[in-house]
């Protein structure tokens, strides 16, 4: 099924790479929420804004993670409908 995919997904990014990405800068927004509990006054806009940031980041990859899986998803059921079909035909 996956080589089938791959025929028709083309080079798209698959779901599951956009998790990994969403949870690397959700393991690095972790890391400043714990940077920020013992930072001086002068650090937390800056890391205020960066947890920001990651967190807009993480929302958008979340969509594009659900995109990524919904189409996957559409082209699995497709092929295996496909398929069924092809059983069906008389040769």
């Amino acid at each position: 099924m996956n080589d089938e995919l791959s025929d028709y997904l083309d080079d798209q990014t698959r779901a599951e790479q956009w998790r990994k990405l969403r949870m690397t800068l959700v393991a690095r927004r972790k890391e400043l929420r714990l940077a920020r509990e013992t930072a001086d006054t002068e650090d937390l806009n800056r890391l205020d804004s960066k947890i920001a940031a990651l967190t807009e980041q993480i929302s958008a990859l979340r969509v594009e993670e659900a995109v990524a899986k919904f189409i996957e998803d559409s082209v699995r059921f497709s092929v295996v409908l496909s398929e069924g079909t092809d059983a069906e035909q008389p040769e």
